[in-house]
C-alpha cells in the first residue's frame, strides 16, 4: 500500500471527522489561543510591577515575551525601550522605540526624549535631530530648541580640548565607581563591586553601594597618581542597605552622607536620606539627620567646607521635573526649608551630582540642558544674581564625552580633579577619571633672557645681560640633552621646550660649568619673559 504524505492524511483525517469532533476541534483550538493570550497578559503584568520596582533587567524578560504575543502593542516596545535605557543598552533602546516610532505617531514626551538621547550616544545625528523635531512639534518648550541648537552646533564644544588631559584610574572594576572626594593622601569614593557575602543580590548580580578609600602618590616624573588596593572606608557607618556618597569637611573631622532610611515611606521605599556624623577617636559617629525630604530620596549633594550651605539633588513633585538641586543653608543649629535654585539650573529632566567649588562655582551634572549627550558636566557662578541671571557652561569636550559624566570633584586651584563616567565600558559600568585643565600645549616655544652676576650675595644691580653664550637643556628626568642654543648680543635667546617635564640649564663658562633647574608649570599662564640668572663665583 502507498504511504501518503503527511499533509495529505492530514487533510483525509479532516474529512472523516464528524460534525461534532469538529465542533470539539474549533473548541480545543480558542482554548488554546485564550491560553496564549492569558500567558501574554500575565507577562505584562508582571513586566508592569517590575517596571514600577525599577527592577529594569526583570521588567525586559516579561516585556520581551510578552511582545512576542502582542507584536502590535505600541506601549510594550515604550516601555521595554525604557528599560534598556535605564541600563544603558542604547542599541536595544534605539531599536525598540525605533519599532514604536514605525508603527505609529508617539506621542509620549519621556520616550521621544530617551530615544534623541540614546541616538546621540550612539552619534546618530540625524536621527536625533529628527526625534527632538518631533518631540518639539508636541511639547514648544525652550530647553528643547537649545538642545536642537547644540547638535546643530556641537563642535564648539570640542574646541581647546588640547588643554585637558584625562585618564582612567587603574582600580576601576567592572562594576560602578563615582563620587570621588580627595582629602590629604587619600580618595575617598563609592562602588557596588561585589564583596565576598554568604548571600548573592539578585538584582543586577551587584551588590549594594559601600563608601571606599585608597591611597593616592604623585609620581614626580610625569606627575601622575597611582593608587593602593581600595578598602571600604568608615566600615562602622555602613549598613545593610546602600551608602554613600559622602563628603568630608570642616578639615576632615566631620562627614555627610547619604544612606537607605530604614523605615519606608508613604510608597513602601527605603528613601535614600542625608545623615552627618563627626569624627572622634578615629571613629565616625552619627550625631545628626537632615530634617528635611524624608519623604524623597536624596541621591547626591555637596556641601561647603563649614558645613552650613547645602546643595542638593532630589525627585520632588514641587520640582520642576526630573531631579531637581535645593538649596538649604543652617542657621542657628538648624536647617532652612530647602528651595529650588529655578529654572536657569533645573530644567524638565535631571540635575544631579552638586559641587560647591571654592564657595564661588558651582559644578553640576544634567541631562535637560543642551550637551553632547546624556549626562554632561555644567557649571555657573554661585551667587545670587548668577543663579537667576547666568546659563550654566558646558565643559566640553574631553571632561564631557557622548555618554554619562558626572559627581565632579576639583583641588582648591580649580587645575586638577576627578569625576565619573561610563564612556569606556558604557552601560552600568561608572569609572574613575583624573583630569587636569588650562594645561599648557607642548611643544613650547619660550622667550628667556640670559643673565650673570658675580656674587651670590651681590645685588640685583649687578646682574647684567650674558651674550654669545652658548648653552644647553637637560631633561631631568632621563639625563638626555634636547635642546641646545646661543644667546644673542643683548642675551636673548629662545627655547624650545618638546614636553612637559622639569629640566636643567647647562652653561660653560670660562672657568667650568654651572647648571641652574629650570621648572614648569603644567597649566597654562602668562610666564612673561623668564630670565635664567647664572653666578660666576659658583661655576665648578
Amino acid at each position: 500500500m502507498p504511504c501518503l504524505h503527511p499533509y495529505r492524511l492530514l487533510v483525509l483525517l479532516v474529512l472523516v471527522l464528524s460534525t461534532a469532533t469538529a465542533q470539539e476541534l474549533v473548541l480545543s483550538t480558542a482554548t488554546a489561543q485564550e491560553s496564549v493570550w492569558s500567558m501574554g497578559r500575565g507577562d505584562v503584568q508582571l513586566g508592569n510591577q517590575k517596571f514600577e520596582q525599577h527592577a529594569w533587567a526583570e521588567a525586559i524578560v516579561y516585556f520581551e515575551r510578552a511582545i512576542k504575543q502582542q507584536p502590535a502593542n505600541t506601549l510594550l516596545y515604550l516601555k521595554l525601550g525604557r528599560c534598556y535605557d535605564e541600563l544603558n543598552r542604547y542599541e536595544e533602546a534605539v531599536q525598540t522605540y525605533g519599532k514604536a516610532l514605525a508603527m505609529e505617531t508617539i506621542t509620549d514626551g519621556d520616550a521621544l526624549f530617551r530615544y534623541a538621547e540614546a541616538l546621540l550616544a550612539l552619534k546618530k545625528y540625524d536621527r536625533a535631530l529628527d526625534a527632538y523635531q518631533q518631540l518639539l512639534a508636541i511639547s514648544q518648550e525652550e530647553w528643547i530648541e537649545k538642545k536642537i541648537w547644540r547638535i546643530h552646533n556641537r563642535q564648539y564644544l570640542w574646541e581647546d580640548s588640547a588643554h585637558v588631559a584625562i585618564r582612567r584610574l587603574s582600580f576601576n572594576t567592572e562594576y560602578s565607581e563615582f563620587g570621588p572626594q580627595r582629602v590629604g593622601d587619600r580618595l575617598i569614593f563609592s562602588s557596588n563591586k561585589k564583596i565576598s557575602t554568604p548571600v548573592e543580590r539578585l538584582h543586577n548580580q551587584t551588590d549594594f553601594y559601600r563608601m571606599y578609600h585608597t591611597q593616592i602618590t604623585n609620581d614626580p616624573n610625569d606627575d601622575v597618581i597611582n593608587t593602593t588596593r581600595a578598602e571600604i572606608f568608615a566600615r562602622e557607618l555602613q549598613s545593610a542597605w546602600n551608602n554613600g556618597p559622602c563628603v568630608l569637611y570642616d578639615r576632615g573631622t566631620r562627614m555627610a552622607f547619604v544612606t537607605n532610611a530604614n523605615e519606608r515611606n508613604a510608597s513602601g521605599a527605603r528613601p535614600l536620606r542625608l545623615f552627618f556624623a563627626a569624627r572622634v577617636k578615629s571613629q565616625w559617629n552619627v550625631d545628626e539627620a537632615y530634617p528635611h525630604f524624608k519623604e524623597y530620596s536624596i541621591n547626591s549633594f555637596t556641601l561647603n567646607e563649614a558645613g552650613d550651605v547645602l546643595i542638593f539633588s532630589a525627585d520632588s513633585p514641587t520640582g520642576l521635573g526630573g531631579k531637581d538641586l535645593y538649596l538649604s543653608e543652617k542657621k542657628s543649629g538648624s536647617w532652612s526649608v530647602p528651595v529650588n535654585l529655578g529654572p536657569s539650573i533645573n530644567t524638565p529632566k535631571d540635575e544631579v551630582f552638586p559641587f560647591l567649588h571654592a564657595n564661588k562655582t558651582l559644578y553640576f551634572s544634567s541631562d535637560g540642558h543642551a550637551g553632547l549627550g546624556q549626562l554632561d558636566l555644567y557649571k555657573i557662578a554661585f551667587t545670587t544674581d548668577s543663579l537667576s541671571i547666568l546659563e550654566p557652561e558646558n565643559l566640553g569636550y574631553p571632561i564631557n564625552s557622548l555618554h554619562d559624566d558626572f559627581s565632579i570633584f576639583m583641588d582648591s586651584l580649580g587645575m586638577h580633579g576627578f569625576l565619573a563616567s561610563n564612556r569606556k565600558a558604557g552601560g552600568l559600568d561608572d569609572d574613575l577619571y583624573e583630569f587636569d585643565v588650562n594645561l599648557e600645549q607642548y611643544p613650547l616655544t619660550l622667550n628667556a633672557l640670559l643673565k650673570i652676576k658675580d656674587h651670590s650675595w651681590s645685588s640685583t644691580q649687578d646682574v647684567k645681560p650674558w651674550p654669545n653664550v652658548t648653552i644647553s637643556m637637560i631633561d631631568r628626568a632621563t639625563g638626555t640633552r634636547i635642546y641646545q642654543t646661543t644667546s644673542d648680543a643683548q642675551g636673548n635667546l629662545i627655547l624650545v621646550i618638546p614636553k612637559f617635564s622639569y629640566y636643567i640649564i647647562e652653561v660653560e663658562g670660562e672657568r667650568g660649568k654651572q647648571k641652574v633647574v629650570f621648572e614648569l608649570s603644567k597649566y597654562k599662564r602668562d610666564l612673561g619673559i623668564p630670565e635664567i640668572v647664572f653666578v660666576k663665583d659658583l661655576f665648578d
